[in-house]
This record gives structure tokens, sequence and C-alpha cells, in this order.
């Protein structure tokens, strides 16, 4: 795994998958793609509109998810960082690297060494 975020025009998004796959979709976002709908069709992960809306991409789809809902993960540990942030009851910068570290240790298909996040 590498880095799998990238900034685009007023989204942040964020990919999961293949490296081919997310870097297919991150160049599209450096590129000025902003469509969800059209991410979606090169990989699955999440983008964060500026207004703060989430959209969440699986197998071609999209969803947004409900203002309601205090955050949303993607990607083979989901279930695992989902139950994490849920117990913590806290998205903070510190939560989210401590939900990544949990997740590598209890998973031997995610995190690959990569224990945390670079926040810029």
């Amino acid at each position: 795994p590498g880095t799998k975020v990238a900034r685009g025009d007023g989204i942040v998004a964020a990919f999961c998958g293949t490296n081919a796959a997310c870097a297919k979709a991150m160049k599209a976002v450096r590129a000025g793609e902003t469509d969800a709908d059209e991410l979606a069709r090169l990989c699955d992960g999440l983008v964060v509109t500026e207004e703060g809306k989430i959209y969440e991409l699986f197998n071609g789809l999209v969803e947004r998810t409900p203002a309601r809902e205090a955050f949303a993960v993607n990607g083979s540990g989901f279930a695992e960082a989902a139950a994490f942030l849920s117990g913590a009851q806290d998205c903070s910068e510190a939560t989210v690297k401590a939900a990544l570290k949990y997740v590598a240790t209890v998973r031997s298909d995610c995190g690959d060494g990569i224990n945390g996040l670079t926040f810029d």
C-alpha cells in the first residue's frame, strides 16, 4: 500500500483497492475530476466535499453518507475501523490514527506496516 488520498478542486478523496485503480482515481482527482459517480467507476473509496458532504464509492455506485453519521470508513478493514471509532465516540486526528494502528494489528491484509496518516 501507499498513499491513497488526493486533494482536488473542492474535494478530498481517499481510495481503497489495488494500487493501479487507486493511482488512476488519484490522477483523475488531481486533474480536476470532482464527480463522485465518475470516481466510483475508477475505484472504491470516499469523497469529502468542501461543504462537508461525504460520498461512499463502492462497486461503481455512490451513496451519500447521512449527515447524522459521525464518520465514514471504507476498505478491507472498514468493519474494524468503524467499531473502533464507534467505541471511542471520537473522530479526532489522534483517534483516527489509533484506529489505523488497531486495524493494522488485527487484520493481516490491512496496514502492511503503515500505522498512521499525515494530516496536512
